[in-house]
């Protein structure tokens, strides 16, 4: 639990999709070094207990030459979407006005990487800023990530609170 009279250097660990002890405009600084991307979002392979297993069968989803299992991916992918976005939406949230917000190591979507766990699109952060209504400035800084292939850094700027 988090007193509202915390000094600098205040620390909060916690799941970012659920900081609801959290008050708002809180942190100079909110950071997350991965979001986990959900494996099955939709439960298709509920009774297999391997990941590996979840991931593969997801992967002959994408690569369906049917139109009906590609609807499923599809599918897959706006559940994954809603997931990164409650965590960021959390994350802005708890951010002091004019303040940043840190997101590391973000995977692609399934679908355009194979070699993943899954993610959101680099272009996906532009729609979500107006679909989810997020009170962040509309500069993105994105970067490579210089660990992991395909994935790349997402830093995000809280609008200040005279706008």
């Amino acid at each position: 639990i988090i007193e509202t009279s915390a000094k600098k250097g205040s620390i909060c660990n916690g799941d970012s999709a659920h900081l609801n002890n959290v008050p708002s405009d809180f942190f100079d600084l909110v950071y997350t070094g991965y979001i986990d991307p959900i494996v099955d979002p939709l439960d298709i392979d509920e009774d297999i207990n391997s990941t590996d297993s979840k991931l593969d069968n997801a992967i002959e989803r994408c690569n369906s030459a049917d139109p009906l299992v590609q609807k499923v991916a599809v599918r897959e992918q706006a559940v994954q979407e809603e997931w990164f976005a409650s965590w960021i939406s959390e994350m802005i949230r708890i951010a002091a006005p004019g303040k940043v917000i840190i997101i590391e190591e973000t995977s692609l979507p399934l679908c355009m990487s194979t070699d993943d766990w899954g993610g959101v699109s680099r272009s996906w952060w532009e729609k979500a800023i107006h679909k989810y209504k997020w009170d962040v400035t509309k500069d993105i800084l994105m970067r490579d990530s210089s660990v992991f292939d395909l994935r790349y850094h997402v830093m995000l700027k809280k609008n200040d609170a005279a706008k």
